[in-house]
């Protein structure tokens, strides 16, 4: 896979983040990661909403339903591998704040009436880069997924 190219203030900020969720055990990243993908797919939904009323170019909207399903289905499927994991339990919003990927409703508003596509663009593209990483630290975590179990314990 490909890593998405950083500047030297987003690769400080992924610095941070990773070394805020390697604290994390593999039941607390999981529901991190979940609940991570349902902002997402919210924030994706009201864009598609919203671009909709403003009359954008139907492609945006497009777009916009694409990322937001995306999201949904890799939220099924990180749903999917805690059941698998956790039978009988819940993911918990573990209250972790380290990756705020949604932006306000009005904030979102704002930015489509305005018509500034490349501001939500931008926010898109970091937001995904950063998501990207946090999957590659997940999956070099469950290598060791017996040591991460352990950690569970």
């Amino acid at each position: 896979m490909a890593k998405p190219g950083y500047g030297q203030g987003e690769r400080e900020t992924l610095r941070e983040l990773i070394k805020k969720i390697e604290g994390l055990d593999y039941r607390a990243l999981l529901s991190y990661l979940l609940n991570q993908e349902m902002k997402k797919a919210e924030m994706y939904n009201t864009l598609r909403l919203l671009s909709g009323e403003a009359v954008w170019d139907q492609r945006v909207t497009g777009l916009f339903k694409i990322m937001y399903e995306e999201s949904v289905g890799n939220a099924e499927r990180l749903f999917e591998t805690f059941r698998r994991e956790f039978p009988g339990e819940n993911p918990a919003d573990s209250g972790s704040r380290f990756l705020e990927i949604q932006l306000s409703e009005d904030r979102l508003r704002e930015l489509v009436y305005r018509g500034n596509l490349e501001e939500i663009l931008e926010h898109m593209i970091e937001t995904e880069k950063l998501t990207a990483e946090i999957y590659q630290y997940l999956v070099e975590k469950t290598e060791d997924l017996p040591a991460l179990r352990q950690k569970n314990l």
